[in-house]
This record gives C-alpha cells, sequence and structure tokens, in this order.
C-alpha cells in the first residue's frame, strides 16, 4: 500500500529532479511549445482521436434510451420539420424519450438535435458529437493555458481525457456533449471580456447560455448564476448598461425556440414536451422530492414498467433530509473518476493546488458545485455522471496545479510570488511536464483500451440485431419485438427513423393478435417476429394468407 501512494508522488518527483539537472540554456523551445497557435488544433486531434477509436464508427447504433430520442429528434430537423405525423396505431411504436401520439418526436429540448443536423444531412450522425468531443478539448486547453501556462493545461488535458466519464459518455449522441463545449466557450467568453470590454464576447455569452437554455435548462441555470453576477456587477461599476442590450437580444431570440418547440410538440407554448413526457408515461421522473406515485395517462408497454418499477425506491429514498448524502456521494463518484486507481496520490496534488490557485480557478470551482446543487432537486445514481460533463475537468485542472507549483518552488526555492507560481515556466518545468506526460501515456492507453473493448461489448447485442434485420431480403419490413421477461430495461431494441413512410423497418411492439392489423396497414411491408428468448428471426404470415 506504501509503494501504491509512493510511486505516482515518486514520478512527479523525479520528473522534477531531472528538469532541475538541466539548465535554463536547454530545451528554450520545449518552454513555448504548448503556447504555439496550432497547439489547440492538436489537442482537438487527439481528443477526436481517442473518442473515435472508443466508439469505433460515426455510424453508430444508439445505445441508450436518451440517443435514440435526440437521433430521431435531430432526423426530424434534418427533414426541416419540428415533428413528424403520429404513426399509424402508435402504441406498437411507443419508444422512451419519444412521443408516439399527437405527434411523433422527442421529449428533449432541441438545441443538441439541431446541431446534428448536419451530420445527418452527411449520414454519419457521430460526426457532430466528434466535433464537439474536439472542441471541448480544445477549450478546456485554451482556458487553462489562459489561466495559468501551457504546460499545465498539457497536464489538465493528459489527466482529464482518460476520465471514465470521458470515455463512457462522450462517445455517444448525449446532449452533454454539446452543453460542455457552450459551458467552457462561455467561460472563455468571459474572460475575454472582462479582459477588452467588447460587447461581442458579451454575444458569445449570450450566445452559450441562450443555447445551453435550448439544450438542458438546468445546466444553463448553473452556468448563468455566477456569469451573470460578474457580468451585472462589473456592468454596474462602470454603468455601461447599453452593452446589455444586444446580447441580451440574442439569448432571449435562441430562448424564443423553447415555447415554439413546444407549441409543436404538446400544442401548447406554455406545457413543456419534457414535462408532458413525464405525465404520460413516468410520472416520477422529474425534479422534485419523493416518489410521486400519480398513474401514467398512458399504457406502459413491459420495459417501460420495468424502468418505473426499477427508479421508484431511488426517488422514493430521495429526501431533502438525504442531500447531504446525496452530495457527498456524487462528488465522491467525480472524485474516484479522476483519481482512481494509480492516480489517487495525485489528490494530495489537487488539495495543495488551493493555496496558489488563481482567482479564475476559484470561479471555477463555485461553478461546479453550484451546477451539482442544481442538480439535488433530481434523483440519480452517483455512477450517472453525464450530467456533470461540463465540470469533472475541474480535478485534472487542481491537479496539474499541484504538481505544477510543487516543481517551481523546489527549483526557484521561494523566489517566485503565489499569485504568479502558476503563470511561471521554465524549461526545466516543460521537460519536467514532457516526462510526466509520456510516463502517464502507459495508464492511459490501459483505460482508453478498456473502455473500447467495453463499448464494443455494451452494443453487441443491439448491432447483431442490427445487423440480422438488414439482412433481411425485403426492401420493407415490420419487425414485432417480444422481449423475454427479463429484458433489461437499458435496452431497447424500438428506435424508429423520423420518416416512417419511407424507412426500411419499423421497429415495433408485438402485441399478439393485434399484429394483424398493423400489418393490413403496411401489406407492402413483409412482417417479421423477434423473440427475444429464443433469438429467432422469423416470417409472419400475413393476415388472411
Amino acid at each position: 500500500m506504501i509503494e501504491f501512494w509512493l510511486l505516482p508522488i515518486a514520478l512527479v518527483l523525479l520528473a522534477g529532479l531531472v528538469g532541475l539537472r538541466v539548465g535554463d540554456d536547454r530545451f528554450p523551445a520545449l518552454r513555448l511549445l504548448p503556447e504555439s497557435r496550432f497547439a489547440p488544433h492538436a489537442v482537438a486531434f487527439v481528443a477526436m482521436l481517442v473518442i473515435w477509436y472508443v466508439w469505433g464508427s460515426l455510424r453508430q447504433v444508439p445505445v441508450f434510451h436518451d440517443e435514440a430520442s435526440y437521433l430521431l429528434q435531430a432526423e426530424t430537423f434534418a427533414r426541416g420539420r419540428w415533428v413528424m405525423p403520429s404513426p399509424p396505431l402508435p402504441e406498437f411504436f411507443e419508444q422512451f424519450h419519444v412521443f408516439v401520439t399527437p405527434t411523433f418526436s422527442s421529449k428533449y429540448p432541441p438545441g443538441h438535435a439541431i446541431l446534428l443536423v448536419p451530420g445527418i444531412w452527411l449520414g454519419l450522425p457521430g460526426l457532430v458529437p466528434l466535433l464537439l468531443n474536439g472542441l471541448a478539448a480544445a477549450l478546456l486547453f485554451i482556458l487553462v493555458r489562459r489561466v495559468t501556462n501551457g504546460w499545465v493545461a498539457v497536464l489538465t488535458v493528459v489527466l482529464w481525457l482518460p476520465m471514465s466519464t470521458n470515455l463512457i459518455f462522450r462517445p455517444t449522441y448525449f446532449s452533454e456533449t454539446t452543453s460542455s463545449v457552450l459551458w467552457l466557450l462561455g467561460w472563455w467568453g468571459l474572460l475575454e471580456w472582462r479582459d477588452t470590454r467588447r460587447e461581442k464576447w458579451l454575444i458569445v455569452i449570450a450566445v452559450c447560455t441562450g443555447w445551453m437554455a435550448i439544450t438542458r435548462p438546468l445546466t444553463a441555470l448553473a452556468f448563468a448564476i455566477p456569469v451573470g453576477i460578474v457580468v451585472i456587477w462589473q456592468i454596474a461599476r462602470t454603468r455601461e448598461w447599453r452593452q446589455l442590450i444586444r446580447p441580451g437580444l440574442v439569448g432571449v431570440a435562441i430562448v424564443a425556440l423553447l415555447p415554439v418547440s413546444s407549441a409543436q410538440s404538446t400544442g401548447s407554448w406554455r406545457v413543456s414536451p419534457y414535462s408532458l413526457y413525464a405525465k404520460d408515461y413516468l410520472p416520477f421522473d422529474k425534479l422534485g422530492f419523493g416518489l410521486d406515485t400519480t398513474p401514467p395517462e398512458r399504457a406502459l408497454p413491459p420495459d417501460m414498467r420495468g424502468m418505473a418499477e426499477a427508479y421508484g425506491p431511488a426517488h422514493e429514498a430521495h429526501t431533502p433530509r438525504r442531500l447531504p448524502r446525496v452530495l457527498y456521494d456524487r462528488w465522491h463518484w467525480m472524485f474516484v473518476d479522476a483519481f482512481r486507481g494509480s492516480r489517487l496520490p495525485l489528490a494530495i496534488f489537487a488539495i495543495g493546488a488551493i493555496a496558489v490557485l488563481p482567482a479564475a480557478g476559484w470561479f471555477a470551482v463555485g461553478g461546479s458545485i453550484l451546477l451539482t446543487l442544481c442538480y439535488l432537486g433530481y434523483a440519480h445514481e452517483p455512477s450517472w455522471s453525464v450530467y456533470y460533463l461540463e465540470i469533472i475537468p475541474l480535478f485534472p485542472f487542481l491537479a496539474a496545479c499541484g504538481v505544477w507549483a510543487v516543481w517551481i518552488a523546489l527549483w526557484r526555492r521561494g523566489n517566485v510570488v503565489r499569485n504568479s507560481i502558476l503563470r511561471t515556466t521554465t524549461p526545466q518545468a516543460a521537460l519536467a511536464g514532457v516526462l510526466i506526460c509520456v510516463l502517464w501515456l502507459v495508464p492511459a492507453r490501459r483505460d482508453v483500451m478498456r473502455a473500447q473493448r467495453g463499448k464494443a461489448a455494451g452494443r453487441t447485442y443491439q448491432v447483431s440485431f442490427t445487423n440480422a434485420v438488414a439482412k433481411l431480403p425485403e426492401a420493407q419490413t415490420i419487425i414485432f419485438i417480444r422481449y423475454a421477461p427479463e429484458h433489461p430495461i437499458h435496452t431497447s431494441l424500438i428506435a424508429n427513423k423520423a420518416h416512417l413512410p419511407t424507412a426500411r423497418t419499423w421497429f415495433v411492439y408485438d402485441r399478439g393478435a393485434e399484429n394483424a392489423a398493423l400489418i393490413a396497414l403496411a401489406p407492402k411491408r413483409a412482417p417479421y417476429l423477434f423473440d427475444e428468448r429464443s433469438g429467432t428471426l422469423k416470417r409472419l404470415r400475413p393476415p388472411g394468407s
């Protein structure tokens, strides 16, 4: 156990000692390497390469229910429509997080799906998420470099990218790939505006806040509060209130898409699709405490009933009295993710960074805490850390700052002012940074390869089913899906294309004798039954044959 703790610390100190042996006139270019204008591009490229490798394809099947809903929404927008017409006999087409009546549409706000549209047009639905992940990495690098130095930024990215939250949730169609970019871009805009007072940066902040509001409203609230306080406080000091007019109008114009989307999906701009879906299907799945036992408006298929039964106890136990424990559990999960295994000793450096953290760093700490506080009103497992994708760089950032502060303190022996220690860059520290990054490639490679295998295994069932259906000889088919009683609630085979008339396959629930009615409505489609228990896919006889 002692060796386990000492090894990472020894590596940090060893890198520092190696650097100490290097004179100031050796490797001068190394110090400036991360300051290059091409460095963020390199970071983005590496991040995209890692995410693409873990994901395996830009045409990957959606594994989580939410992903399928976002893709349906993006396909709808790609056709220039807000919603699609309700399918025939909607009860066959029930799908998690999707309305089947009075429209065929997603329950989610439109911001993320709008951005996915170019990838849908190109037949590469994973393209935009991949680009967003690269942009998030580049923005993180730029932000950290801005408030500290380039090598602290490199260390931060190297520690951040292999985190399991990234490797699990970034190679997906989840909306957090959008909101994490907006979060970091908005912070960058705030730094630029603080230094330049140029109105265009307020517009950037307004765009980020507004688009986040139509993507993940609760996350937008957590972002807007501290940013708004800083902006209003600075504007009040200078009394330049006119600077807020155009950014405000831009933000309002973007947020105005929400009531438009609601009116199209629910028939009323006052009723959000998210809340209506909860009322229709999962009344307990909403902000609040305790379990809402109101029965759903619609009759649920078996797997949706299983979801309600599985998550009901968690919501019932989610009470105000337990909030301190809930908050601890969620932060503990993020801490373990950042400092799992051989990384754990680096937590010492993260704690030490508190002594040298700049004001921007404390702003990041405060914003991160606020995001977790905002989500305290929603019951979820601590492991579902995708809700905090925007803030998981915090721990790697603190660890990188702590490591750098130790190196500079050792070499300069108190000759550096505490407030500038993270901005100080020397050839020795740069060399130490290179050594640590190279050494950390070993566990990082292991983490990435493990995540790639886990992703591949997690989608095997759905990929095998999809491939089997794709090999059917008929031009158009209906697949009636009969789930086994032990069917896992997080795995769904029912994920339809937005435009059902031209879709090659309809994936629907098996409803026994009622199947004949749907078959009769689509006589040109060859009907098949997939029985999950036996794993068979067999042709059904059309009615009357």
